[in-house]
């Protein structure tokens, strides 16, 4: 049964970008309370896998509606500009952020304090253009 015949893609994505806040949010906490601890503490590993659970978690709530949503909000003409546009932005982001992350792996609050922005602000934009993303169904006449 899919998801979406219980809800719709935007509530969807919107759910997981929420998720997604959340789970950054509390990896900052462990990153903050993990600092200085010794080597060997049970703690610290099982909050970890918690945290990465929650990730892996909340993936396919943050990108299987995209994709499904651009492709209903778009028109047949533009579809496969726009669907090449964001695969060719995903595939730039696929090379680029683990360059990045290499170089910043020394400060690990910095990069969960973007996770948590770039999470904070996909938050916002989403919220902001919540009615403009619906999907006009088109009924033809079966007759």
């Amino acid at each position: 049964m899919k998801m979406t015949s219980f809800t719709s893609d935007r509530k969807l994505l919107l759910g997981g970008f929420v998720l997604t806040f959340l789970e950054n949010l509390a990896l900052l906490i462990f990153l903050h309370f993990s600092e200085g601890q010794k080597m060997g503490e049970t703690w610290v590993l099982v909050v970890f896998l918690v945290a990465t659970t929650c990730f892996v978690t909340t993936i396919p709530f943050s990108y299987v509606p995209q994709n499904s949503l651009l492709s209903k909000i778009t028109t047949k003409e533009t579809t496969a500009f726009t669907q090449g546009i964001r695969n060719s932005v995903k595939g730039i982001a696929q090379v680029i952020a683990p360059v990045w992350t290499m170089y910043n792996i020394a400060n690990n609050l910095l990069l969960t304090s973007l996770g948590i922005i770039l999470s904070f602000l996909s938050m916002i934009s989403i919220v902001l253009t919540f009615k403009k993303l619906t999907t006009k169904v088109k009924q033809t006449n079966m007759t």
